[in-house]
């Protein structure tokens, strides 16, 4: 029906991310860090079920249902952070970095909504099987 819609869809995530030096001036032992980066590269599939129903007085109840894996494909944990202690002949050290995880992430959404002409409000759940994350949100919209 028209108030039903299959949604399938991907998308790449792309982040670059610039870790600066950082010099500390104080403190009995100060660190030198030096600067790195890192590219992570996060393609994902999903699909979302939604569902639409239009009340008398013109509100719309909305809901939807939505599934996606993704998975990390960058070179996050190859970031070498390297650090030494300030004002000694000590040599650079690598910090200790994230083990690299190349297991995906399948992630669940639910969201209810309604929907007015001027005012409107949704609530969403949702899960995440790598960290076994739950989260939750309310979400408001004003039109003006």
């Amino acid at each position: 029906t028209e108030n039903i819609s299959l949604r399938p869809y991907g998308a790449i995530k792309l982040e670059y991310m610039k870790i600066g030096k950082v010099k500390e001036k104080s403190g009995e032992i100060r660190l030198d860090v030096k600067d790195s980066h890192y590219i992570s590269v996060r393609p994902e599939v999903g699909v979302d079920l939604n569902y639409k129903y239009i009340l008398a007085s013109g509100k719309i109840i909305t809901a939807r249902l939505g599934t996606a894996y993704e998975d990390e494909l960058g070179k996050v944990a190859k970031a070498n952070n390297k650090a030494k202690v300030a004002h000694t002949s000590a040599d650079w050290f690598n910090l200790p970095k994230e083990k690299e995880d190349r297991k995906g992430n399948v992630k669940t959404d639910f969201s209810l909504g309604v929907e007015g002409e001027i005012l409107g409000g949704t609530a969403n759940i949702g899960y995440d099987t790598k960290g076994h994350n739950m989260r939750a949100g309310v979400g408001f919209r004003v039109i003006f």
